[in-house]
């Protein structure tokens, strides 16, 4: 559905700082890449909050085709980027820019519009989307007459 919906494929740049152990970015970024065969670029959620514009500077240089955010991401790089950030941005390649996992706020995303398209950003890439959390729950659940199974990573 997510391939639908969203269009991508094998040839898919997905680059997320969304972590892993949230819906968003388990499911719409990490398996999603990995059912299309594309390409994903994991940053870490505390690099993306001390400086917002390396979130879209990993777009650039990677060529990123998809990428989702809450809306508070584009809030903060409408506040946190600078003039002289506008050299070092290429936002052409941004096919999909998904805008969920809390309220969507029209007027962040016509700022994030109006300050992004001069380096590139399609206003038709952004996509306000609704997901529903309680179906990764019930995916992930266990029946109580079912006995605990534990999964262990071992780090080498």
């Amino acid at each position: 559905m997510m391939k639908n919906r969203f269009g991508t494929t094998s040839e898919s740049v997905m680059i997320t700082w969304i972590p892993l152990f949230h819906d968003m970015g388990l499911i719409l970024q990490a398996l999603h890449s990995l059912y299309i065969g594309g390409t994903n670029f994991l940053m870490s959620p505390q690099t993306f909050i001390q400086n917002p514009v390396g979130w879209l500077k990993a777009i650039t240089r990677y060529k990123g085709t998809f990428s989702a955010a809450p809306n508070f991401a584009y809030d903060l790089c409408i506040e946190c980027v600078r003039n002289s950030d506008y050299k070092n941005l290429d936002l052409t390649s941004w096919k999909t820019a998904i805008n969920a996992a809390e309220p969507v706020i029209n007027q962040t995303i016509e700022k994030f519009i109006d300050k992004f398209s001069t380096v590139g950003l399609i206003p038709n890439a952004i996509s306000p989307a609704y997901g529903l959390a309680e179906s990764t729950v019930l995916v992930s659940g266990k029946h109580p007459d079912q006995p605990l199974n534990k999964l262990s990573l071992i780090h080498i």
